[in-house]
């Protein structure tokens, strides 16, 4: 976890997902779905995996996003983003 946090600290996308992904299945930390939506955002911008995960937080109705056509258009595929 801690190294995880280093580098999301740093602003390496990968782990920032990562990080993300802990926090919205609650493995080695408590359940936090707006942690988890925290992280994802400070990746969101052109890093897919951000993308998609913010997209499934949209559609299940977790932390504070909202409304299906929104999480839509965050999961279907809007052409390459080069990561």
């Amino acid at each position: 976890m801690q190294w995880y946090r280093k580098a999301a600290d740093q602003g390496y996308a990968p782990a920032q997902v990562n990080l993300g992904a802990l926090y919205a299945e609650g493995h080695g930390v408590s359940q936090d779905f707006g942690e988890a939506l925290a992280w994802y955002q400070s990746c969101y911008q052109g890093y897919a995996l951000a993308q998609f995960n913010l997209g499934v937080m949209c559609i299940t109705g977790q932390g504070n996003l909202k409304g299906l056509c929104d999480g839509l258009c965050l999961v279907l595929p809007r052409g390459h983003s080069g990561r």
